[in-house]
């Protein structure tokens, strides 16, 4: 979807914005680009261009679906989780953990990367300069791998152990045993 909808809107003959990118890119990076940009000119000539109001809608509106769709799944399995008979209080637990575990890791792009870049791309609808923002996103996406694996790491038990163990070279053990009795009559 992602590439045909970029195909689609993307202007086939070089406009004033697509030109100004080319320079710009060429001015201060010393490089050439001929491909792998999209450049989205909301004005075009005075008037507001409406393929890049589409281009605009579809990006935003699947950002809005994944959110959506991963939200009402992470909430109905939190409600199976705790409406559950079958599963002890200590699975229970796991269970909620690692679900936790990945609603972080569902929140960590939408902060690192889909709100940064939603911004970058209303700014020049609104007239507002993203240069600043631009370079924010670079740095946010370069930590965003990051910031997912330290979500793993502190929020999961074994994991931050492990690491601690890492860290301090020997082994913990851990003091917590479970024991199930049954009774035999």
């Amino acid at each position: 979807f992602s590439y045909s909808r970029n195909i689609l809107f993307t202007p086939s003959t070089r406009t004033n914005a697509s030109d100004y990118a080319h320079n710009f890119i060429r001015d201060h990076y010393n490089s050439s680009v001929e491909e792998g940009f999209i450049v989205v000119e909301y004005w075009q000539d005075g008037h507001l261009n409406i393929i890049s109001i589409f281009f605009l809608l579809s990006v935003v509106s699947r950002f809005l679906l994944e959110l959506l769709f991963c939200s009402i799944l992470a909430r109905r399995t939190h409600l199976g989780i705790l409406s559950s008979s079958c599963i002890s209080e200590n699975q229970r637990s796991i269970q909620l953990n690692i679900l936790h575990t990945v609603i972080a890791q569902m929140m960590i792009p939408c902060v690192c990367l889909y709100t940064p870049l939603l911004f970058i791309l209303l700014s020049p609808l609104l007239g507002v300069p993203s240069y600043s923002l631009s370079c924010l996103f670079v740095g946010l996406a370069s930590c965003y791998q990051v910031w997912d694996a330290a979500a793993i790491i502190v929020l999961i038990k074994d994991y931050r152990e492990g690491l601690y163990t890492m860290i301090r070279g020997t082994a913990s053990v851990s003091t917590e045993i479970s024991i199930n009795s049954t009774k035999v009559t």
